[in-house]
């Protein structure tokens, strides 16, 4: 699951969240969905996160197999949706830990309490990882997967700033 760090402490996402415990996977997508995030499918294994600051990418890959930057935008070609970050960083976890209603009460008390490293920490602590976005005011990445393989790309759709997205704007 990819979603905005701090809707791990917002309280009407963990409400609907604990409104539907007991339903499936699909129901707690669309909750996801509706609040920002999205949730792509990879199979077991350690997984490595780079982010290109040049490239404007994250990059989520098996340990071992790590694709060309250059490269990724190209194979990339299996789009998934879009995860706004509004916070400026972006959290993956697994799906799962959203069950756990201990850890998301501790996290929104950690989040709460200004204790954002704190937070950081605790998704890290349970096998998930952050990773700050590129713009300031916050991004909406195109999440993208490689065909056939456990590769996840997100860049953003739109860069804001460039000629393109200004051209847009004026239509």
């Amino acid at each position: 699951m990819l979603i905005d760090q701090f809707m791990l402490a917002n309280p009407q996402f963990i409400d609907r969240l604990k409104s539907i415990i007991d339903e499936g996977p699909d129901a707690k997508d669309k909750v996801i969905r509706d609040y920002g995030g999205i949730v792509v499918e990879v199979s077991p294994d350690r997984y490595r996160i780079e982010r290109d600051p040049y490239a404007y990418s994250i990059v989520v890959h098996p340990e071992g197999d790590e694709p060309e930057s250059e490269e990724i935008q190209q194979l990339a070609t299996d789009g998934k949706g879009t995860v706004f970050v509004d916070t400026r960083c972006l959290a993956m976890i697994d799906r799962e830990l959203l069950d756990d209603s201990s850890l998301l009460d501790k996290y929104k008390q950690l989040w709460f309490s200004g204790q954002d490293k704190a937070c950081r920490d605790l998704i890290r602590d349970n096998g998930g990882a952050v990773r700050y976005g590129f713009s300031r005011a916050g991004d909406e990445l195109g999440v993208y997967v490689i065909p056939g393989q456990n590769i996840v790309a997100l860049w953003p759709d739109v860069a804001e700033g460039t000629a393109a997205a200004d051209a847009g704007s004026e239509a």
